[in-house]
C-alpha cells in the first residue's frame, strides 16, 4: 500500500509540473487539450496526478510544450527562456534599486560561474586525453612469455 502512495505522490509532483510548465507557455488547459488532441479534463487528470499519461503521451507533451522530458522531473531546464518568468516574478517584490542591485549580482555570479564552468571543461577534456593516453598505454602489448630467450 505504502508503494502505491509513493507511486501517486510521485505522478502528483510530475503533474505539477506538467502544470507548472503548460502556464509558463501561457496556455491553458483548453489549448493544451486542443493541440495534444485530448479532452480538457484529459489535462486536468494529468496534472492533478490522477491519471498517468502514456510513455507516448508524456513525449507529445514536452513537444508541444518544448521542454525535454527530465524537466517534468526536475526544475533544471537547458531552454534559458524557462528561467525568465521565475526572474522576473523575483524583480517584481522588489524596488528599483533593489532590482539593479540583484541584476549586478546575478551578472557577476553568472560570470563567476561560467568561468568555473570552463575551468571544469578545460579539466575534464585534460582528463579525457589523459585517460586515452593511459589506456592506448595499457593496450600495448609486452613480450610473451614464450618470446623470452632463456639464459642457461
Amino acid at each position: 500500500m505504502e508503494r502505491r502512495g509513493a507511486k501517486r505522490l510521485t505522478a502528483s509532483r510530475i503533474g505539477e509540473r506538467f502544470a507548472e510548465l503548460r502556464r509558463d507557455r501561457g496556455l491553458t488547459q483548453d489549448q493544451l487539450a486542443e493541440r495534444l488532441q485530448v479532452e480538457r479534463e484529459t489535462v486536468s487528470r494529468f496534472e492533478r496526478g490522477v491519471t498517468d499519461p502514456s510513455m507516448t503521451k508524456v513525449l507529445e507533451i514536452c513537444e508541444v510544450l518544448e521542454v525535454p522530458v527530465a524537466s517534468l522531473i526536475t526544475r533544471v531546464s537547458v531552454n534559458v527562456s524557462d528561467y525568465r518568468v521565475r526572474i522576473e516574478a523575483a524583480l517584481q517584490v522588489c524596488l528599483p534599486a533593489d532590482r539593479e542591485l540583484l541584476c549586478e549580482t546575478l551578472e557577476r555570479l553568472a560570470e563567476r560561474l561560467g568561468k568555473q564552468a570552463d575551468i571544469d571543461r578545460d579539466a575534464d577534456s585534460a582528463g579525457a586525453t589523459a585517460n586515452t593516453t593511459a589506456t592506448t598505454a595499457t593496450k600495448i602489448p609486452g613480450p610473451r612469455r614464450s618470446d623470452r630467450v632463456r639464459m642457461g
